[in-house]
Order: C-alpha cells, then sequence, then structure tokens
C-alpha cells in the first residue's frame, strides 16, 4: 500500500496577522526583551523595598523587647549580688507566683530562670509549667563560656510559640570568676505572627505586581514599538520596490552599452573603455540591486510553507498597495493587468497568473488570491502531498501527482 510522506518543509501553523508583518519575529523579540527589562527593573525595585520595609519593621518591632530583657536581666543580677536570690530568681519562692514577681512588677510574659557557676539550675527552683525550650541550659553555659551575654531565640510551641532569651553572667563579688547567669525570657510570638504577615502579604503583592507590570509591558512596548515597526516596514518596501525599479533601467543602460562596443572600430580610442566601465558598473549595480531585492525579500519572509489535511500550502505574501475587490474576479484571466502602466514600465504581460494557475491545475492543486488594498496580497497554491508507492504498486485513485517509488 502507499502512504503519504510529508514534505521536505515543516508544517506550519496559521499565524495572525501581525506575525505575518516583515520583521514580526525582530520585534517580537524585542518586545519580549523590553518587558522583560520592565519587569526586571520592577523585581528589583520590590525586592529592595520589601527587604527595607520588613527589616526596618524587624527593628522597631523587636528592639524594645530586646531592650527590656537586657534592662531587666541587670535588675536581677543586682539583686542577686545584693544578696535578694528570692528576688532575683522568682522560681525560688512557692509557685502560686506563676513565674512573676509582683514586687518587681515583671510582666506575666516574661520568664526568669537562674543558673549556677556550672550552668545548671539552681536548686529549689519551681519549673512546673514553663516551655522545656526556655529551661534548655545551652545558652547560660555560653554565656559563662565566653564572660559575655547571650542571646537566642527558642520555640515553646503551643500558644506561647517564640520566646527570646537574653543570658547575663553574674560576676563573682571576689572578682575571680561568676556566681551564675541569669535568663530573661519574654514572648515574641504577636511580633512574630505580625512578621509573617507582613512578609505574606510583600510576596503576594510583589507576584501580583510583576505579574501585572509582566502583561502591562507587554502591551506598553506593542504600542512604543510601532513607530518602528512602521518605519522599519517602509524602509523594506523602499528598499524592495528600488531594487525591483532598478532593475531594468540598470539592464537596457547595459545593453544599450553592449550593443555600441560591437561597433568598437569605428569609435574613438577612449570611447571604448569608458563604455567597458559602463556595462561593468551596470553589471555591478544590478548585482547589488537583485542582493537587495533578495534581502528584503527574505527579511519580509514574502514566502511560507505548510502541510494540512493530506495537502501541502505554499503561501507568497507582500505588504504592497494591494488589489481592488473589483479586480479579484478577473485575476488569472489572459492578458489582464490590474494597472496596465505599471506593468507596461515593469515589462509585465498579464500572463503570469494564468500560468501559475495552469500549472496547479496541472499537478491537481489550485490557487487563491486574496488581498486588502493598502495592505498586501496573499497568494496561496494548494497542492496534494507526495506519495510514497513500492515498486509495482499503482497510484491511488485521487493522487495523480507526485509519486515515488523505491526499490524493494
Amino acid at each position: 500500500m502507499c502512504r503519504s510522506i510529508s514534505p521536505w518543509w515543516p508544517p506550519r501553523q496559521r499565524m495572525s496577522r501581525h506575525t505575518q508583518e516583515p520583521g514580526a519575529g525582530l520585534f517580537q523579540r524585542l518586545r519580549i526583551h523590553l518587558t522583560l527589562w520592565y519587569c526586571g527593573m520592577l523585581g528589583m525595585a520590590l525586592v529592595l523595598f520589601g527587604v527595607v520595609l520588613y527589616f526596618g519593621t524587624q527593628y522597631f518591632l523587636l528592639t524594645p523587647i530586646e531592650t527590656d530583657a537586657t534592662l531587666h536581666a541587670h535588675t536581677h543580677a543586682e539583686l542577686w549580688l545584693t544578696g535578694s536570690l528570692d528576688r532575683a530568681c522568682p522560681l525560688l519562692v512557692s509557685s502560686d507566683q506563676s513565674g512573676s514577681s509582683p514586687a518587681l512588677g515583671l510582666p506575666l510574659s516574661e520568664r526568669v530562670v537562674c543558673f549556677d557557676q556550672h550552668g545548671s539550675r539552681l536548686a529549689g527552683e519551681h519549673t512546673t509549667g514553663l516551655p522545656a525550650a526556655f529551661l534548655s541550659t545551652t545558652l547560660a553555659k555560653r554565656a559563662l563560656e565566653t564572660g559575655q551575654p547571650s542571646t537566642d531565640t527558642v520555640d515553646a510551641g503551643g500558644s506561647v510559640g517564640q520566646i527570646y532569651r537574653y543570658a547575663l553572667p553574674v560576676p563573682s563579688p571576689t572578682g575571680k570568676g561568676y556566681v551564675g547567669v541569669v535568663v530573661i525570657g519574654e514572648s515574641i510570638q504577636v511580633q512574630e505572627q505580625a512578621l509573617s504577615l507582613l512578609l505574606l502579604l510583600l510576596v503576594s503583592v510583589g507576584g501580583t505586581s510583576l505579574l501585572g507590570a509582566g502583561l502591562g509591558g507587554l502591551f506598553l512596548a506593542k504600542r512604543a514599538l510601532a513607530p518602528a515597526r512602521l518605519a522599519w516596514a517602509n524602509q523594506q518596501r523602499f528598499i524592495a520596490d528600488a531594487s525591483h525599479e532598478l532593475r531594468t533601467p540598470l539592464t537596457l543602460l547595459r545593453a544599450d552599452a553592449e550593443v555600441l562596443l560591437r561597433s568598437r572600430e569605428g569609435m574613438d580610442a577612449e570611447d571604448a573603455p569608458l563604455l567597458e566601465d559602463i556595462v561593468a558598473e551596470a553589471n555591478h549595480m544590478s548585482t547589488l540591486a537583485n542582493n537587495m531585492l533578495t534581502l528584503a525579500r527574505l527579511d519580509n519572509g514574502i514566502v511560507r510553507t505548510e502541510a494540512r489535511g493530506g495537502q501541502a500550502l505554499v503561501k507568497v505574501c507582500d505588504t504592497g498597495v494591494g488589489i481592488a475587490a473589483e479586480h479579484m474576479s478577473h485575476l488569472g484571466e489572459h492578458f489582464y493587468r490590474v494597472d496596465k502602466a505599471r506593468s507596461l514600465e515593469a515589462g509585465g504581460t498579464g500572463l503570469g497568473l494564468s500560468i501559475a494557475r495552469s500549472i496547479a491545475a496541472a499537478h491537481e492543486g489550485r490557487l487563491r488570491i486574496s488581498s486588502i488594498p493598502e495592505q498586501g496580497t496573499t497568494v496561496m497554491i494548494v497542492l496534494p502531498l507526495a506519495i510514497l508507492c513500492p515498486a509495482g504498486d499503482p497510484s491511488p485513485p485521487g493522487h495523480s501527482g507526485l509519486r515515488l517509488t523505491r526499490s524493494g
């Protein structure tokens, strides 16, 4: 059995009007790059603003608590040195005071625990109800080792949450070593929740802003590139038109000079070299005009191919003056020309479309023409896909076009 094969060109999907415009790929990349720059700059600004706001808020929320814990720790250390150990370490008294000292006016959110010179809790302290994380000896031992106040944050879990701890070594009255460590703990759960909410808001607002900036950036970049796109399209059209119009006079100039050179025997000695220069320069300018026309056509993307529904589609598009509706029904007729004056100047005979339509029909295809005045014309040739047949296998019905056979 025969099986259809795709042509050598890759299939392409139908594109919008903007993607079919000359330089659409170039301006699409520029549009994306501009949008990425917009989003990148906005993202940097949002990150800088968010960092400053977050750490500024953290400073103003936590600094008073840290200052308060430091002040209370020194107060308890002074009480310890003056011999009021029961007031310096409230947990040494009966547990009905719930870990706070009314004499000192300490807030219920503040917790105090004392450690001896070895980093162990003082004997007789009632620690019932206090979080285990707060009673950890790690911070006290670190303060004794360094001889400096130490701080950390522990998670007590439950309704208590985060606790800020400040450990202050209490120096011995003799000046040698330390008699113990006072650890002050204050709950910062409310502040941490506020910071978490602020961080969530910053991320959410920042992400939404970047998304909006991306969509808005695409729109603004499109508007900003519109004049450049128009100027570029006009330049490409001018190059194509100028190159096309220059080919005919250059060809005539070269032909006239070559005719004159045939009778160089009757010319003055200096005339023949001048005509040869004219022929050489005309050839050079013709090559340059052809190359410019080729580049303009390549940049415009004047040819597109596509495989669809078992058919090969070849589209040839331009961005010229277009064709008025009253001429569409006559296109393809022998010697019919839309603009007779322009066709005569360009050497047209009005047979090109007729020949193209006949060739397409001979291959069981068809030719379609669509045009919009002042925007351009699209000519589409529809041909059946090639059929690959094993040797001796006849072509299937309805496919008398291109057939490829292979041995074996």
